[in-house]
């Protein structure tokens, strides 16, 4: 009965979306596709779940609700966002990047450079401990707990969010060329490897959905000015490249990190993917528990945090280094659902945060301005627009796992961004740079 439900909701959502939005990829679909599989996953229970509660439900529904009444408000104030070009309202964005093609693209160059420096300069550190290459990735495991308990020292912080102003920047520069140069390869390779020395994936899935999220977008509003076709031939074999490139990435991080895949509670099913690469219980378990300890979370009901201290943890943590206040808890409080994990999907933090109200007002604001930025970038060209539309479908693409604001390549990259593109019309080239590049 659960599917039958799920599957109903799941299919008028994908209708709906298209109808507000006019594009099969909208923030709406996405939000439904996430919460389809995360629920789906869970229910099908490869491993020995409990049953999600009664209260959980409603918090998940009037979630889902709150978010699409927030893109319907906006879709009966403002109307559909399928623009034709009429006028040169909306030309502003492919104005600005005709005449600053040059500019952006030394830009993008400048912002990979400083990326691959603090990756290189991560590796150093890990290699003045460990001696050799092998034996960084044979200590991986080591590793991963020196950072998640906070003894990793060395690593200069912060400006490793320039690769992912470069991501943005070569999304939205392939978008216009129509096709990927060398330059999109520089800041994947720069966060692979970031993510191999610090064992983590969370960089890596952020940088792709970045990459792949304004692309797409991007592409929609430049078809406006040109024929529709968004990827040629070639432009789709080095997307599924740069798919193939997370999905190796990951798994050798799975790998490096020593992860067990042996868990409490798995059924004879999930115990025959031991030998699947990409399919693994390890993925499986990723993908699913999150709603296990959401579950658990309101079981529970012992969670206590500042306001605001999981989804703006950066801003804590950059305030207690002026002794202002304490510095926010790195990672949440973990639970056994019966496996040990601690991340429980956006909701368990809006609802430590925030409370009731959080739970509710937050996707509901998501949604609202999810189809405002969307309307108007489509309308207006304003690139802060399309900025503010792709950290906030971020948060979307991570509702599953986290409050993804709380790290400082979502909310640096935010400000950076803005910065940059408001500065942008103001920077002329010398003339000795301004030869058409491509």
């Amino acid at each position: 009965m659960i599917f039958l439900i799920l599957i109903v909701i799941y299919i008028i959502s994908l209708i709906m979306s298209f109808s507000f939005f006019k594009k099969i990829f909208n923030p709406l679909s996405v939000y439904a596709t996430i919460w389809f599989f995360l629920i789906s996953l869970y229910e099908i229970r490869l491993i020995n779940y409990d049953i999600i509660s009664s209260q959980v439900w409603v918090v998940i529904g009037g979630a889902y609700f709150a978010f699409f009444s927030g893109i319907l408000i906006p879709f009966f104030l403002y109307g559909s966002s399928n623009f034709e070009r009429k006028d040169s309202q909306n030309e502003l964005f492919y104005r600005l990047y005709s005449e600053k093609i040059n500019l952006i693209k030394y830009l993008i160059i400048f912002f990979s450079i400083v990326g691959l420096y603090s990756t290189l300069q991560h590796w150093s550190v890990l290699l003045s401990m460990f001696g050799s290459i092998p034996k960084v990735l044979l200590n991986s495991p080591t590793i991963y707990r020196m950072r998640i308990s906070g003894e990793l020292e060395g690593v200069i912080p912060y400006i490793f969010v320039s690769s992912y102003i470069a991501i943005f920047l070569v999304a939205v520069y392939s978008a216009y060329l129509k096709k990927f140069s060398i330059l999109a390869l520089i800041p994947f390779f720069s966060i692979v490897f970031k993510g191999i020395a610090s064992v983590g994936r969370q960089g890596i899935l952020f940088g792709f959905l970045e990459f792949l999220t304004t692309y797409i977008v991007a592409s929609y509003y430049f078809s406006q000015f040109r024929e529709k076709k968004i990827l040629s031939k070639k432009g789709t074999i080095i997307l599924i490249l740069f798919a193939a490139i997370f999905i190796v990435s990951v798994v050798l991080i799975k790998d490096f990190r020593g992860s067990t895949d042996s868990y409490s509670g798995e059924t004879r099913q999930l115990k025959a993917l031991k030998n699947n690469t990409f399919i693994s219980p390890t993925i499986y378990f990723y993908l699913s528990s999150d709603l296990g300890v959401l579950n658990k979370y309101y079981e529970k009901g012992v969670e206590e945090n500042r306001i605001g201290e999981n989804t703006f943890q950066l801003v804590y943590n950059i305030l207690a280094k002026f002794g202002i206040t304490e510095r926010a808890q790195i990672y949440q409080k973990g639970y056994y659902i019966p496996q040990w994990t601690n991340t429980g999907t956006y909701l368990r933090e809006l609802d430590v945060d925030f409370g009731v109200v959080g739970v509710y007002l937050i996707p509901f604001l998501l949604g609202f301005f999810s189809y405002y930025y969307w309307y108007f970038f489509m309308k207006t060209g304003n690139p802060v627009h399309l900025v503010l539309l792709i950290h906030l479908w971020l948060i979307i693409w991570f509702s599953f796992l986290m409050m993804i604001t709380r790290g400082a390549n979502w909310f640096l990259g935010l400000i950076l961004l803005i910065i940059v593109f408001y500065l942008l019309p103001k920077i002329n080239l010398p003339k000795r740079f301004s030869k058409k590049l491509s």
